[in-house]
């Protein structure tokens, strides 16, 4: 099947889109499973060069993502996405909620101030982990971290991940600053330090680049933010690891009665309620999917590959 020239695999639809970027299109199967799939063209009509092209980095790309979450299929955190069956066709995952970008987008006001200071501290430890196995993210954004039923990180997308001291895949201002062309804590600390502002102010940041360097005093503004300083050092590349800015962010939290020790939390006004916080505190803890779980989900898989391609 065909969608704008593109080669569909199985038999899915315009439909059954969750959505697509410059390599992938991520489908969804059913309630419980999503599948990522490569973008490739159709062989047997006229391709340009770029769209052969395309297709071929698209393959090496879904590929590439493939080792990456073999190695952390190993290795689990709770907070990093674990896929279920990899083929030819692409990756088969567990279906998430939505992404950070697409809550935030949406409804940005039903956001907790607890629960966005949680995402941040997730995806810190998520950043963390891949560090101590000596991988860079690489394209850190509030629409590569996903969430669960219960409103947890889980960190997606490792298209862009290579391991440290590699040369830098992706480019996403303002989670790059452009210029940065080796992978490593200080890359991933200024993508960290841009999630924080977005999911705190509910706007991303804007920078003023004079030649290869940001401007100090050109900076957004972070004093009336929580964690203000924690960001604006992520910009500055001023942390020596990622640990140690996990370290810090861990250490952040909300006074009892909602406030920020004098900080405004933008974009959150009523949500800071003991009611609310409640309600985020009440949540089950993030979790690793289990052997048993994983075995269930990917028979599923299995048996939808052998029955729609016919075999």
């Amino acid at each position: 099947m065909v969608l704008n020239g593109h080669k569909l695999p199985f038999r899915l639809t315009r439909a059954d889109i969750l959505g697509s970027g410059s390599v992938s299109i991520v489908f969804a199967i059913g309630e419980r499973i999503a599948l990522k799939a490569p973008i490739i063209y159709k062989a047997n009509i006229p391709r340009t060069e770029e769209q052969i092209e395309q297709s071929a980095e698209s393959v090496a790309s879904i590929t590439r993502e493939k080792c990456i979450y073999d190695l952390l299929n190993d290795h689990p955190h709770p907070n990093i996405l674990q896929t279920i069956f990899h083929c030819p066709d692409g990756i088969f995952m567990p279906r998430m909620l939505c992404s950070v970008f697409h809550w935030m987008g949406n409804d940005p006001n039903s956001i907790p101030a607890s629960l966005r200071l949680r995402w941040v501290k997730e995806l810190a430890s998520a950043a963390e982990h891949l560090e101590t196995h000596g991988l860079v993210h690489g394209d850190i954004r509030p629409a590569n971290t996903l969430l669960d039923k219960n409103m947890h990180i889980k960190l997606a997308d490792f298209d862009s991940c290579v391991g440290i001291g590699d040369a830098c895949l992706a480019f996403t201002v303002p989670y790059h600053d452009a210029f940065e062309e080796t992978a490593g804590y200080a890359t991933e600390q200024f993508a960290i330090g841009s999630f924080m502002y977005t999911v705190f102010t509910g706007v991303e940041p804007e920078f003023e680049i004079t030649g290869r360097k940001l401007r100090d005093e050109k900076l957004p503004d972070t004093s009336s933010i929580l964690g203000g300083d924690i960001i604006a050092s992520c910009w500055r590349k001023e942390y020596v690891s990622v640990a140690a800015l996990a370290g810090e962010i861990g250490e952040l939290e909300l006074d009892d009665d909602g406030d920020t020790d004098g900080y405004e939390m933008w974009f959150v006004a009523g949500s800071n309620s003991p009611r609310s916080v409640a309600s985020v505190n009440d949540q089950p803890d993030a979790e690793v999917l289990g052997e048993d779980r994983i075995e269930e989900l990917r028979v599923v898989c299995k048996g939808l590959c052998n029955c729609l391609n016919g075999n």
